[in-house]
């Protein structure tokens, strides 16, 4: 892979600026400190969804909800199809099941078109924010997954280190469409690469049930950056709509990246440039739980 040295031993850099992150130091900060360290990243963030092919892109599904005032169709969150102990979930955030015009959700499938899912049906855990629908094998959606790979959560086992680079996957709400046949489109996935922060000392998330052990942050700037394939300088967008979607931390190995699932996107924080997920240990144990 072209340039994989570098990036390899730019997250092995990242891994000696991660011990400064349990201080609260900025890792973005300390990169800007080196400038060619820090072209090295931003040439990672920018080029990393070509580098890496992750077959679990294609396990996450937009949600659509209908709006209580207009009753027309909005993108509201993403979802994910996951696997643990050979049980099989689609799982989201428990808060885009809140506030719609009907207690239905619609799952975008590629392939299979719009499937239509009654929030009822889904064990709610909200200290997690987490909404899961746990899959038979009768099950009409299960159908539709078949031939689809699940993320593997079990993977998520184990701690979570301050010196990890973080790839997050999901469908940004504004670049939903519905067509007046039903047809759903959707240009690509909204992913970014980003590292994680120490978490600001007010922050508190929007669910007040969520306890502070359930939870790591992440950076997340909308400020402008150069992006090389377009060059030119773009504003982040706000993620909206990427909520329930998967976090994976990418390790260098043997000539290309692994990653590795390690938690559920949640919510962010533009206050303090920073998002939230949910530890997928956490995920892990609860799927267990209810198995």
């Amino acid at each position: 892979m072209e340039k994989w040295a570098d990036f390899a031993a730019l997250i092995d850099q990242i891994k000696e600026i991660g011990k400064l992150e349990r201080k609260g130091v900025d890792a973005t900060a300390q990169l800007k400190k080196n400038d060619e360290l820090f072209a090295v990243y931003n040439e990672l963030k920018d080029r990393f969804s070509d580098l890496l092919s992750i077959d679990e892109m294609y396990s996450c599904f937009p949600i659509i909800r209908e709006s209580h005032d207009t009753h027309k169709f909005f993108g509201k969150a993403t979802s994910y199809y996951a696997s643990i102990d050979g049980m099989l979930f689609l799982i989201t955030a428990s808060h885009a099941l809140d506030c719609a015009a009907s207690n239905n959700i619609i799952v975008c499938i590629p392939g299979h078109g719009l499937h239509v899912l009654d929030v009822n049906l889904f064990i709610i855990n909200k200290s997690l924010d987490l909404a899961v629908y746990p899959l038979s094998k009768d099950d009409i959606l299960a159908s539709k997954l078949r031939m689809m790979t699940p993320i593997n959560v079990e993977e998520s086992i184990g701690s979570l280190y301050h010196d990890e680079m973080f790839y997050v996957v999901g469908f940004e709400a504004s670049k939903f469409k519905i067509k007046p046949n039903n047809v759903f489109t959707y240009e690509k996935p909204f992913d970014w690469m980003t590292l994680p922060r120490a978490t600001p000392e007010n922050l508190k998330p929007a669910t007040p049930e969520i306890q502070s052990d359930s939870f790591f942050c992440m950076e997340y700037h909308r400020r402008k950056q150069n992006s090389l394939s377009a060059n030119l300088e773009i504003t982040g967008p706000v993620p909206r709509g990427v909520s329930g979607g998967p976090i994976y931390r990418i390790i260098p190995r043997d000539g290309t990246f692994v990653q590795l699932f390690t938690g559920m996107f949640i919510e962010y924080h533009e206050v303090y440039s920073v998002s939230l997920g949910i530890k997928g240990a956490k995920i892990v144990d609860y799927l267990r739980s209810i198995g």
